[in-house]
């Protein structure tokens, strides 16, 4: 049987992020993926925020189709120590092709909300002061909430994960959050550029990388399996879908035929005929990254260009320069803002030609710490300072 549905899924402290941030709270965060799933941007901030006040992060709705498919995971990726006042809330089944029918979606975001408020008002958690929400969808359940203030954090484009039939409805119903909400969040400055001028307020707080992270790589060596591998190893972590360019990594792979490319993540996308020393490992839970980065020679971002990827912040750049690794980009709108930390080609031979250059002899010591500087100064708990501080101007 299912456990309670409002759990706290981990065990560590939690500490007060400054006393600009205090009294804010508690934060109703609907995130737009399943907190046990691979970590993304709503996880990360959801946590650390849960270091100053209660969080209760929401996942999104499932269909009763999609429990029978896999089991419902129950708590938070193994090993993971998270804050005592994050708690998680699991929607029961609900019913299926929501993301298709709008009607669908506000039937099973009424009875998210009905059973949330259940929960609530049993005296688990003091009345909610805020609801951050991630995903247009989630406008039919803001239209249920009592008068609380509202914050999009928009994360991507979100026709990025949209099928085509989807795509006309949910751009009213995100321009319709873009004007409702008190506060618009954006991952990217590309994404602040397009939708600040449709907000009431807006900023930018771009994406980061876990402190955690810089002492798991400090302790860490390469992975065993990948270590085998002949090199160099190049690296991709991250999920692979239909943006990501398989031409470039069939091309950077038989332009090293003696060495590896190595491609880390949760595969939702065919998988085209790829030369034998391309390595797919499947997801790893965030907290294992740390001994595959030490495996890798090169980090790669080998996405395909559009509207949508222009506005992406790429999580794994930040892992990457965490790690001192050397970092290869696809061009793209946002990824130009850090030319000075990635190398960004425009073409299969730009690429291969531009791999070569990097690998040609070993990072310096002096470039690695740079690398490692810049990431330090985007860690997620700055990020979520950033994030309280903002939010307190409109609770």
């Amino acid at each position: 049987m299912d456990r309670d549905p409002l759990e706290r899924p981990g065990t560590s402290g939690g500490v007060a992020l400054d006393e600009e941030t205090k009294n804010v709270g508690p934060i109703l965060y609907f995130g737009n993926v399943p907190f046990a799933s691979p970590w993304q941007r709503a996880q990360q901030l959801a946590m650390h925020l849960a270091e100053a006040t209660d969080v209760v992060y929401v996942d999104p709705n499932r269909s009763f189709l999609q429990f029978l498919r896999r089991q419902n995971p129950l708590s938070a990726p193994p090993g993971e120590l998270l804050p005592r006042r994050l708690l998680r809330f699991k929607p029961g089944p609900g019913f299926p092709f929501g993301r298709s029918f709008p009607m669908v979606n506000r039937v099973n975001h009424a009875r998210t909300w009905n059973r949330l408020q259940r929960l609530l008002a049993e005296g688990r958690l003091a009345p909610p002061q805020v609801a951050v929400v991630t995903f247009p969808d989630q406008l039919d359940i803001i239209r249920s909430l009592p008068a609380l203030p509202v914050i999009y954090d928009l994360m991507d484009e979100p026709a990025l994960f949209l099928k085509p039939w989807q795509q006309l409805h949910y751009e009213r119903a995100h321009r319709e959050l873009l004007e409702r909400a008190d506060l618009v969040v954006t991952s990217s400055k590309v994404l602040f550029e397009r939708y600040a001028p449709l907000a009431r307020r807006a900023v930018c707080i771009t994406n980061g990388v876990r402190e955690q992270m810089f002492r798991d790589l400090q302790n860490a060596r390469a992975h065993p399996r990948l270590a085998r591998l002949p090199g160099p190893r190049l690296g991709y972590v991250g999920m692979i879908s239909h943006w990501f360019d398989f031409d470039t990594v069939r091309a950077l792979a038989n332009g090293f035929p003696q060495g590896s490319v190595i491609l880390v993540g949760p595969v939702d996308c065919a998988v085209p005929a790829l030369p034998s020393n391309v390595t797919f490992t499947g997801m790893v839970p965030h907290h294992q990254l740390a001994p595959l980065l030490r495996s890798f020679d090169l980090g790669l971002i080998p996405f395909r260009r559009c509207r949508d990827i222009d506005a992406v912040n790429p999580v794994k750049m930040y892992e990457y320069l965490a790690a001192g690794l050397p970092v290869l980009s696809a061009r793209f709108s946002e990824i130009a803002h850090f030319a000075e930390f990635v190398s960004i080609y425009d073409s299969e031979t730009d690429c291969l030609s531009a791999a070569r250059s990097l690998l040609a002899q070993p990072p310096s010591d002096h470039d690695r710490r740079l690398r490692r500087d810049f990431a330090a100064g985007h860690c997620w708990s700055a990020k979520a300072r950033h994030f309280m501080r903002m939010t307190r101007q409109v609770v």
